[in-house]
């Protein structure tokens, strides 16, 4: 795919646009981004590289094209048509177009979505379009074309959908926790484990105690033939869930006397 990708967006209004508002759709536009690559297992992407940037500016009517911070790798999926593609799915959901959302989705997202069509919901007549397009404006992606009633409608699903989230953090005590994998970089971070008692799947870990992070992640001289990566923890743990799906695990404590070898009988 080529790396000329960009996400043009075109709003087609009837009053004068309040700049505040505009600003607020596009700012929700941005963080919206931000947010797909952070919780993407696609791209890892610093924060500097999460950002999106206009490109292009028309008169007669509000149109903008954005491009990402940073050109992806030809190696990669492209990160705008991922995203185009997140938000089609989202909208099209909202307007009863899908049976389904397929990611995982908070109430600061919901605000998001609904902030983006604000503008048109707000002036009736208007228009909104958002597109991916390549080269030679080829739209690569129909994200959505909306006027101010579906923008409205869009708005009010969004809301009876925010009522039915539940984000309440649970806490489960002594639970068995391994590493899936683990990568220490120098200002980066990115760890996993499974606790299968409540995912089977890898999830990201923090710890609230820095030492007994270090414990977690370095060597254990009760197991010396043993990484640490490869020992089994016992650990009270707080799980941050969105959609009823466990999203990140904190440990709130780790029990230093009950790591174990798992190998062992």
């Amino acid at each position: 795919m080529s790396n000329d990708v960009k996400l043009s967006i075109k709003i087609e209004n009837n009053n004068p646009i309040e700049l505040n508002q505009l600003t607020l759709s596009l700012n929700a536009l941005a963080r919206q981004y931000d947010s797909f690559l952070r919780k993407s297992e696609n791209f890892d992407y610093h924060k500097t590289e999460r950002k999106l940037y206009i490109s292009k500016l028309e008169s007669g009517c509000i149109y903008a094209e954005l491009v990402p911070a940073i050109v992806p790798l030809l190696s990669d999926m492209n990160s705008i048509f991922s995203f185009g593609s997140y938000l089609k799915n989202i909208y099209d959901y909202f307007l009863g177009k899908e049976e389904k959302i397929n990611h995982s989705i908070t109430k600061s997202d919901c605000d998001d979505f609904s902030e983006i069509v604000a503008q048109t919901a707000n002036d009736s007549g208007s228009t909104i379009n958002i597109d991916v397009k390549g080269n030679n404006n080829t739209v690569l992606c129909p994200i959505i074309t909306v006027n101010s009633l579906d923008s409205n409608a869009i708005q009010n699903k969004i809301r009876k959908y925010v009522e039915g989230i539940d984000e309440t953090p649970k806490s489960y005590t002594k639970e068995l926790m391994y590493w899936a994998n683990a990568a220490f970089v120098k200002q980066k971070t990115t760890d996993k484990v499974i606790i299968e008692k409540i995912d089977k799947k890898p999830k990201k870990v923090v710890f609230l105690n820095d030492h007994e992070k270090s414990v977690a992640t370095s060597y254990n001289s009760r197991f010396p033939n043993k990484q640490w990566q490869d020992l089994a923890y016992i650990v009270d743990v707080e799980v941050s869930y969105i959609q009823d799906s466990p999203k990140e695990y904190k440990i709130t404590k780790l029990y230093k006397e009950e790591i174990f070898d798992p190998q062992e009988n």
